[in-house]
């Protein structure tokens, strides 16, 4: 699977906590994809699933979650891949 590199902007309350989070989730930076590792990984590091990995209209499967300060990410992969990537 091909990645391409995303800058994300993220505004917390305690940058401490924001740091730990995503280290132990993602040992950030890293690049991610929609494994069950990953996901494996966002639980165990705290985060709140939203929203199961299901296919979507869109052609992409994707689960949400929220971080400790409530912000939604979005962990994705195309459903059929080269398509959309």
């Amino acid at each position: 699977m091909t990645c391409r590199r995303i800058l994300t902007i993220l505004a917390v309350e305690d940058l401490g906590r924001a740091v730990r989070f995503y280290e132990a989730a993602f040992g950030w930076p890293r690049v991610v994809d929609a494994s069950g590792y990953a996901l494996g990984r966002l639980r165990a590091a705290g985060a709140t699933e939203l929203s199961a990995l299901t296919a979507r209209d869109w052609g992409h499967e994707v689960a949400y979650f929220a971080d400790p300060d409530g912000f939604v990410l979005a962990v994705a992969r195309p459903m059929n891949p080269g398509v959309g990537s």
